[in-house]
């Protein structure tokens, strides 16, 4: 019996297939699947060898011609949070590319912002969020939208707060905007990195401040 027929699935593999209802025997599957399943374990393989960790399949997508789309793998390490830490690996013409360096440098850009500014915002209920723009390959953060979700009044004391905020972060590399929402007290407890946007809505936040970083103006 031809290799084609025999081939052995991984753990791995089975429980990606048992998600999707499909068959967890190779000869079971058509060919666009067995294409699929080799691709997706590919690409993990890459990234656990890259980065030296386990990491978990959480979508794919087959390159589609017609709009130009290129094959690519969601996934997280272990470890990682799932809501918030996955990241991408792409195949292109020069071969498989991925975004953990964006899931890497951003807790560690986002504590430098936060050690930044917690001084000015300490006395006040407050949640501090960022936004990658650009990553280099070294994992330098080189463009970012740093978002302040406060719990204060939209009026002049808040504007001078957020006027010396803006001042603080305005000459860091990698800045790019600053954001600072006012919202309406209680608002900033349920809020985290994958939900505060959801969370305002025109009932709870009060106004808005926004500026470009100096190097960016």
């Amino acid at each position: 019996m031809s290799e084609l027929l025999t081939k052995e699935l991984t753990v791995r593999q089975k429980d990606i297939l048992k998600s999707k209802d499909l068959p967890q025997q190779w000869d079971q599957l058509d060919m666009s699947i067995q294409e699929s399943i080799e691709s997706i374990e590919e690409m993990l393989q890459f990234l656990e060898q890259k980065y030296g960790k386990t990491f978990v399949y959480a979508g794919y997508k087959k390159a589609n011609r017609t709009y130009h789309d290129e094959e690519s793998l969601l996934a997280y390490a272990v470890g990682d949070d799932p809501e918030t830490q996955k990241c991408l690996v792409n195949r292109t013409k020069d071969g498989l590319e991925d975004t953990y360096g964006w899931v890497l440098a951003f807790p560690v850009f986002r504590k430098k912002m936060q050690d930044k500014v917690s001084d000015l915002l300490n006395d006040n209920n407050y949640k501090l969020f960022t936004k990658l723009l650009g990553v280099s390959n070294d994992g330098t953060v080189k463009a970012s939208t740093v978002v302040v979700v406060i719990e204060t009044a939209y009026d002049n004391a808040s504007k001078e707060l957020f006027d010396k905020v803006a001042s603080r972060l305005s000459n860091e590399e990698g800045v790019y905007k600053i954001l600072m929402y006012c919202v309406a007290p209680g608002t900033t407890e349920s809020m985290a990195q994958h939900n505060y946007e959801q969370i305002m809505n025109s009932d709870n936040t009060l106004g808005r401040y926004s500026a470009l970083a100096s190097a960016s103006k």
